[in-house]
């Protein structure tokens, strides 16, 4: 009984590094803490790594707006 809630109280421990990695990435909370609770905390910090970051998430967004706007002034050039 004491190994159980010893083994909670130390996955609680590791579960605050996991969902502070994923406060900046683009998975949600609910997720990262369900499988991190669920499986371990180690393989909820691998399933946060797979995840991109906000940051990388707007700067790929940033990229394909200009990509469009070359596309498309590209197309009204041809016209």
């Amino acid at each position: 009984m004491e190994f159980i809630i010893v083994y909670f109280i130390i996955n609680l421990v590791f579960l605050i590094p996991v969902l502070y990695a994923a406060d900046k990435r683009e998975v949600s909370l609910n997720k990262a803490l369900l499988v991190s609770f669920v499986f371990s905390p180690i393989i909820g910090f691998l399933f946060i790594l797979c995840h991109p970051t906000r940051a990388e998430v707007k700067f790929h967004r940033e990229i394909l707006d200009m990509m469009d706007n070359l596309m498309n002034k590209s197309k009204e050039e041809e016209k």
